[in-house]
């Protein structure tokens, strides 16, 4: 079976939008054991909501190759999304909060 139709077939079916596909493939990715310490990091649920909402960013992350330390690459956008504090999310964090 080729991987995109497994993937496809592996989605849940109750997810409706592209992002919220890609963050179910994301979240395949790091495992419940990493997404579990990732939720406990402060800022984690506005980021991730942010990221869910922004198709084109995730999709960058998604496309650029199979994360191999999806955590570890993760812990860092985040650190660089919380410095950002001038950046074009800015507009979104503030109304996703």
């Amino acid at each position: 079976m080729k991987a995109p139709l497994l993937l496809a077939l592996l989605a849940p079916l109750w997810t409706d939008s592209e992002g919220e596909r890609m963050m179910a493939d994301l979240h395949r990715q790091c495992g419940p054991a990493s997404m579990s310490v990732l939720q406990e990091i402060k800022g984690w649920n506005v980021f991730a909501t942010t990221l869910e909402h922004d198709e084109v960013w995730l999709r960058e992350l998604l496309d650029s190759r199979p994360l191999r330390q999806p955590e570890r690459v993760l812990r860092f956008l985040h650190g660089l999304w919380q410095a950002d504090e001038r950046g074009p999310y800015v507009g979104r964090i503030r109304r996703l909060s």
